[in-house]
């Protein structure tokens, strides 16, 4: 609707950030890894392959293993100026493309199952006392395989965070 009206909203531009989006939450939050913006020293090795300063790159787990993947291409939008800066031409002069999307072997049901085993056995663990009992536990991990062909059903590890929120709650 603001995009429609552009021409009477003088100083409205409207403009479309893609987004990775994470349906599961804490679900496999430490496979899928994280993104945040290039640092000094990744940009120097990104900026070869055509990124940015401002851009979004995988930091870890399968983000940062299938960036090349997930990253799409960006487009390129000419802008015709007059004298005073106003835009009197706007062409989108190449298109942007999304990057592909990434499937898993991650049996969504199973994680759930094992992510709540780990905590519930972390957190049993933690009641007890004395020497090798475990009551001073800090983390745990826990891998289910597919023996046919060893993809990776399930991969668990504690604790866990919100991916959604996790420079939130850094």
């Amino acid at each position: 609707a603001l995009q429609e009206q552009n021409n009477n909203l003088p100083g409205v531009n409207v403009q479309l950030v893609p987004v990775r989006e994470y349906l599961t939450g804490k679900t496999a939050c430490h496979l899928i890894g994280t993104v945040g913006l290039l640092n000094e020293e990744e940009y120097e090795t990104y900026e070869k392959l055509g990124y940015s300063y401002n851009d979004v790159i995988g930091k870890s787990g399968i983000e940062q293993a299938a960036e090349s993947s997930l990253r799409g291409t960006s487009g390129i939008r000419t802008l015709w100026k007059d004298d005073e800066g106003n835009v009197i031409k706007e062409e989108e002069t190449k298109a942007p493309k999304p990057g592909d999307s990434v499937v898993l072997t991650l049996d969504l049901s199973l994680q759930r199952k094992v992510e709540a085993a780990l905590d519930e056995e972390v957190k049993h663990m933690k009641t007890m006392s004395g020497a090798g009992s475990g009551g001073d536990i800090s983390s745990g991990a826990a891998v289910v395989l597919d023996l046919k062909d060893n993809s990776v059903l399930a991969c668990a590890s504690w604790p866990s965070y919100d991916i959604n929120k996790y420079y939130d709650d850094y």
